[in-house]
């Protein structure tokens, strides 16, 4: 349904290694990776979990609404970009990807996946 716009990012980016578009609930709707990727759906499920309390937090503080989150590991960034309330993009990137660059590409693709998911 989205390869086209994930195989691009996939390919923009020399280090991504995975992405995959879930809802909030933690269902995987799409996902392409990179060989050698392992288990980043497994982590991704946990990050919604954050991602909603985190979401709530926001709400309550007014702060507007949640757009983008940041998980930086010593081997690995994990960018969370959110689409809507019930849907986001999750990224996996080897540590010395350009983090602004890999904004720029998911910002590229947001408008194709929410006009398909009539968001």
């Amino acid at each position: 349904m989205f390869e086209q716009e994930m195989q691009t990012v996939l390919s923009f980016l020399e280090g991504a290694k995975a992405i995959l578009l879930m809802g909030q609930d933690g269902i995987v709707v799409e996902q392409y990776t990179k060989e050698g990727t392992e288990n980043f759906e497994e982590i991704t499920i946990e990050m919604s979990q954050i991602l909603a309390q985190v979401g709530t937090v926001v709400q309550q503080a007014q702060l507007g609404q949640m757009k983008e989150m940041i998980f930086q590991t010593s081997k690995n960034t994990i960018m969370i970009h959110v689409l809507n309330v019930d849907v986001f993009l999750a990224l996996l990137l080897d540590k010395e990807e350009n983090v602004g660059k890999s904004r720029f590409a998911l910002q590229k693709i947001t408008p194709d996946i929410k006009l398909r998911l009539k968001l």
